[in-house]
């Protein structure tokens, strides 16, 4: 669905999980989803009802700030959206009655851009 010719690379991330993406990433919380880019990791956990997503760059680990209302992520793709050679992650928030997408960039918790449909 995404045309060879954008002008942004945009990569879909796999559903499954991989267990070196796992590894790296040292999470005590359930693991739904988890992938590699390159020395990048990815993940979308949950603990309970709380999910989130967390990822490494540059040697950190981060996890995303909590969107209020969603119960977790199920991570999309990455791309670098505004060509700064970082990967922004771009995930589907879980809702109980509604949904959303943020995005975050990959050297910060907090979100880029976030949308909801507006429910609640």
């Amino acid at each position: 669905m995404w045309p060879a010719d954008a002008d942004v690379a945009f990569e879909v991330a796999d559903r499954s999980v991989d267990p070196a993406a796992v590894l790296e990433l040292s999470v005590t919380a359930r693991v739904l989803q988890a992938f590699r880019r390159g020395s990048r990791h990815y993940a979308s956990v949950v603990d309970g009802y709380d999910g989130n997503a967390v990822w490494t760059t540059h040697g950190r680990q981060i996890q995303a700030a909590p969107v209020a209302g969603a119960y977790g992520y199920a991570l999309l793709a990455t791309a670098d959206l505004d060509r700064d050679g970082s990967l922004e992650l771009i995930a589907y928030e879980l809702w109980a009655n509604q949904n959303g997408v943020t995005v975050f960039n990959e050297a910060s918790a907090a979100a880029l851009y976030h949308f909801g449909c507006g429910n609640i």
